[in-house]
This record gives structure tokens, sequence and C-alpha cells, in this order.
């Protein structure tokens, strides 16, 4: 695609958004899109790392921006053959095991998965739930499963692991740039849920001068 017809498509979708998206109320969903739903997770590994990627230049949604572990969009397979509705920590669970280390036959226990918000993107209409993981693998074994495996490697340019603690974590996402909104979201509700508010707010504050 040359520069131009990118352009062009970027346009259109600026105008598409800015005739259909434009004074919406956020709590009912619009109907000219097709809507999506997703599980967003930040995973903290067995060795207490947390994993953050750089999406690709090639994707529709939220090109070479910066995000979270885990981004997974609820599928009809979620769903029980006694419950048409969709289970969303199956969804999560799904995509655990698909993105971040199915050769590993990583096992998440239902239990450990924690929701702990619900947001939508305003810009794409994307609604989803924000939450965190601790996960029965460290660092070097999702590494080596990540170097075997070709799936999904086209979506993520860059997989890094950054030591779980909060000075790290906000030095780094402050190292870098553009984040996905819901990614900075999920990043800071996990670490206010795991350390203490105040301190986290304090390091945002010492960090964005």
């Amino acid at each position: 695609m040359s520069l131009n017809e990118k352009v062009s498509k970027n346009n259109k979708k600026r105008l598409l958004r800015g005739i259909y998206l434009k004074d919406v109320k956020w709590d009912k969903p619009v109907k000219f899109f097709s809507n999506s739903f997703g599980i967003n997770l930040t995973v903290v590994t067995e060795d207490n790392y947390v994993i953050f990627t750089k999406r690709s230049e090639n994707l529709g949604s939220r090109p070479n921006v910066y995000n979270i572990s885990m981004c997974e969009g609820i599928s009809a397979s979620d769903s029980k053959i006694t419950d048409p509705a969709p289970d969303l920590f199956r969804t999560a669970m799904r995509g655990l095991g698909e993105e971040i280390a199915e050769e590993l036959a990583l096992i998440v226990p239902k239990d450990d998965i924690l929701f702990l918000s619900f947001g939508v993107d305003t810009e794409y209409s994307q609604w989803g739930l924000l939450g965190t993981v601790r996960v029965n693998a460290t660092k070097t074994q999702i590494e080596k499963w990540r170097g075997r495996s070709t799936k999904d490697k086209w979506e993520n340019i860059k997989v890094e692991y950054v030591t779980y603690k909060p000075k790290d974590v906000i030095k780094y996402v402050f190292s870098k740039e553009p984040w996905g909104p819901g990614a900075l979201c999920c990043i800071y509700h996990t670490l206010i849920h795991d350390f203490d508010l105040i301190e986290i707010n304090r390091l945002i504050d010492k960090y964005r001068k």
C-alpha cells in the first residue's frame, strides 16, 4: 500500500468516526460498528517479570504502539454447550495458551485470573475487561517457546520483560511511546492492586517530570 493510499484510508476512518462516534453514549453499543469485546491482561511470570509487547505496523488497530501482555477477543468457542453466553474466563485462558505459552501446556486456573476494571476504547469502539494474572512459567521458559514458535509473531514486533517492581515498571512505561490507552489503564490498575497506591502515584509524578 502506497503512502497516499494509507493517508486516504486513515482519512476515511476519521470521517466515519466523526459521523458515527460523535457524541455517542458509551454505555450503549454503536449499531453502525461491529463492536468487539476483548480480554486484556498484564501477565506476571513465575519469577516476577511482567511481559510487554509492541504491536506491528501492519495491524489495522493501534499499529506501532506499546501494549500489555495479552489481548484476546471473545469467540463462539468460548461458550459452553449448555450456555450460549461467552465465558470470559475461557477467553482469557485460550488467549494465554495461544499467545503466551501454548507449547508449555500453560495451565491457568480460573481463580488466578483477576479482572480489575471495564473499559471502552472510544476511538475504535472496542469494549473490554482489564486485569492481571500470574502464570506458572518463567521468563526463560516463555522466551524459549516464543523463539521456536511462529504463531502470532506478525502481530508483535517486540516482546520485552521487566522486573515486576513499581519503579522498574513505571520507568519502563515512561521510556517508551506511544502506548495504547487501554494498556496504560491496565498497567496502572494492576500496580495499584498489588502495591501501595500512594507510592505508585508518587513514582508516576516523579517520572512524568
